[in-house]
């Protein structure tokens, strides 16, 4: 699935089953299957391979969106430079802060499809490789009294989270920025019309597109041929969402049913040509909305660079 990303805040979305078991898309997957083995097995239809298996066949794919959204090293450029401003605001009121760094998110490519890589789905089966997996909550800063807690800030217009005190207007007698330490620190990586986080109509894209991809008639001829590979090796699913989300699958660690049936999984994705259908798809219907809303998207870009030269100058 894609993934929400770009925030140059220090949140993270949680949740162990970063392939898709969220269904906050409303995507309509088939229902999850019996199981392996359960109920008569149907003649399979006859699958032709398309290609010879390769390591992981979305590596070095990148979707035509991709190019509006902030990129992982823009994430990290952006929260780091982020991070250095606010430390250095903090220091002028007399306090050695500098607030932790979230490491940068997954790349888009990272499980759209489910698991594609043989090596990854014999470790992990469907649950996220470690190193793709959303940080859980938000990284540790240290604690700072109520007072410094409002100099810190929480912004310049975003709204005061529930609890937290006010801003005040000074602090031992030097001016608190609006919002802040935070309020300043985000002015300044957004001066000139700079992003810190991606922009509603790339994201609208990214997952709008996602979602009609999967009836896409060359993505369902894919995945009826992927099920008929399944079925062919015991598993029952009509498409890869519905074997992602098997609710046996929601454990902390990945079974050896599990792991059975995602390395099946993958072997059939690429027999059936999935990887390709789908990225196809996909791109079609990005470009589409991209060439639509070409002056938008040339907005978000040059904001995108903005921000990025904007916390280069920052560190």
């Amino acid at each position: 699935m894609p993934r929400r990303s770009g925030s140059a805040g220090y949140g993270g979305a949680d949740g162990l089953l970063a392939l898709g078991l969220s269904l906050a898309l409303g995507l309509a997957a088939a229902g999850c299957a019996a199981g392996p083995g359960s109920g008569p097995r149907p003649p399979a239809a006859a699958v032709t391979a398309t290609a010879p298996a390769v390591a992981d066949p979305v590596a070095g794919l990148h979707l035509p969106i991709e190019a509006y959204l902030l990129s992982t090293a823009d994430s990290t450029r952006i929260q780091t430079a982020r991070a250095a401003l606010i430390g250095s605001c903090m220091r002028r009121f007399g306090a050695d802060y500098t607030p932790a760094v979230a490491a940068g998110g997954r790349s888009q490519m990272a499980n759209r499809y489910g698991p594609t890589a043989p090596d990854t789905a014999r470790t992990y089966g469907y649950h996220a490789p470690d190193a793709q997996r959303p940080a859980n909550g938000r990284p540790s800063a240290p604690a700072l009294p109520p007072a410094l807690a409002a100099v810190l800030g929480h912004g310049a217009g975003a709204p005061q989270p529930p609890g937290s005190p006010a801003a005040p207007d000074t602090y031992h007698g030097l001016a608190v920025p609006p919002g802040g330490c935070v309020g300043e620190a985000d002015r300044a990586l957004t001066a000139g019309g700079g992003i810190v986080q991606d922009d509603q109509t790339a994201v609208d894209i990214n997952f709008q597109d996602y979602q009609r991809s999967l009836t896409d008639a060359a993505v369902t001829a894919a995945f009826a041929r992927w099920s008929s590979c399944m079925a062919a090796r015991g598993y029952w699913y009509d498409n890869p969402q519905s074997a992602v989300n098997d609710t046996r699958w929601r454990t902390p660690a990945p079974s050896a049913q599990e792991i059975a049936t995602a390395g099946a999984d993958v072997a059939c994705k690429q027999r059936a040509g999935v990887v390709a259908a789908w990225f196809g798809a996909e791109s079609r219907l990005e470009n589409e909305d991209i060439r639509a809303r070409s002056a938008d998207l040339t907005r978000i870009r040059r904001s995108i660079d903005t921000a990025v030269r904007n916390a280069g100058s920052a560190g």
